[in-house]
């Protein structure tokens, strides 16, 4: 088998952790519900993650239309977005992850339906190749909120970004990982070389793979890497 050159991970519960919300039953957590938590609307997550489920809304783009529409009601500007961004923690062990990925000449990148303000904190805390992310939101020159910039960067999008990113720098799905939390990553995480659920409790995820990293400590991730390489192809160079 091909050895790994590319990993993907997803952002959201993996590369920062979002803490309690993991254990809500009504969505998985994600950089949206905590947003709505630090503007004191969590009822109006509530109420759109029952209106999403019930199929109410044609597309993402929609959903994230009303979404923004609810964050500008409860005040949201650039400066407490962005307050509210360089909040968020890391999760466990991230930076020493990154920093052995490096090391050993992976290519990472995030790849996201959530915000790219936050993926971009990411690149610069750990130094991250490559970003695709599904959302970014649009302020004006005085700082308010006027409109979502949406990428369809989930389910199928998901894989469709995947496979483009790893055509572009010469690599097949075959050379990739993926590090993953949702239902909406199976897409991409069916198709590459070695798929990583991580930090999740997904009946869907935890029935499909044998073996789900639950510790919220991505060091973890490591040694499932290095026992894929040892196992396939050995200690090759990826020069």
């Amino acid at each position: 088998m091909p050895e790994i050159k590319l990993i993907f991970f997803d952002m959201d519960n993996v590369i920062f952790d979002m803490g309690f919300y993991e254990q809500r039953k009504e969505h998985s957590a994600s950089t949206w519900t905590l947003l709505y938590d630090y503007l004191n609307a969590r009822h109006e997550d509530d109420r759109m993650s029952k209106k999403w489920a019930s199929g109410r809304y044609r597309d993402y783009s929609e959903w994230a239309g009303e979404a923004v529409k609810v964050l500008r009601n409860y005040g949201l500007n650039r400066e407490r977005y962005y307050n509210f961004i360089n909040k968020i923690p890391l999760m466990k062990g991230a930076s020493e992850t990154f920093e052995e990925l490096r090391k050993g000449g992976y290519k990472t990148a995030i790849i996201t339906g959530s915000f790219q303000e936050l993926a971009e904190r990411a690149q610069k805390l750990l130094g991250i190749d490559h970003l695709i992310t599904g959302c970014s939101l649009v302020f004006n020159q005085r700082g308010e909120l006027e409109k979502p910039d949406i990428l369809p960067c989930d389910y199928g999008g998901k894989l469709n970004f995947g496979m483009s990113l790893a055509k572009g720098l010469g690599l097949d799905l075959d050379q990739c990982a993926f590090v993953f939390d949702g239902v909406n990553d199976l897409y991409l995480a069916d198709k590459v070389a070695l798929p990583i659920p991580f930090n999740t409790n997904r009946k869907e995820i935890t029935k499909k793979f044998d073996s789900v990293i639950k510790e919220k400590d991505l060091t973890k991730i490591l040694t499932v890497i290095k026992t894929y390489e040892d196992t396939s192809s050995g200690q090759l160079s990826r020069s």
